[in-house]
């Protein structure tokens, strides 16, 4: 179980705010070591999950992902977006 006491969240799920949090702190133009360090996260973390979720590919499919995980945690759901692709 994650716990917010910990130094680090290594092994921890990633969060729908953390995923926005990270795609804003990139949009202000911070690297991936700052962005790790603001979320409590590794540097290789950061740019693994920035990557594998598709937010470099477009905009547009950043808005898809997170309406997809926003309705499926409203209907109770856990849904990897990525499978969709």
């Amino acid at each position: 179980m994650c716990d917010e006491k910990k130094d680090s969240r290594l092994g921890c799920r990633w969060t729908l705010e953390e995923d926005i949090k990270m795609c804003e702190l990139r949009q202000e133009g911070y690297n991936f070591k700052e962005i790790g360090v603001m979320l409590n996260r590794s540097e290789k973390s950061c740019a693994t999950r920035y990557s594998n979720r598709g937010f470099t590919l477009n905009p547009l499919k950043v808005l898809v992902n997170l309406a997809i995980i926003i309705i499926s945690v409203l209907a109770g759901y856990t849904l990897e977006p990525s499978i969709l692709n």
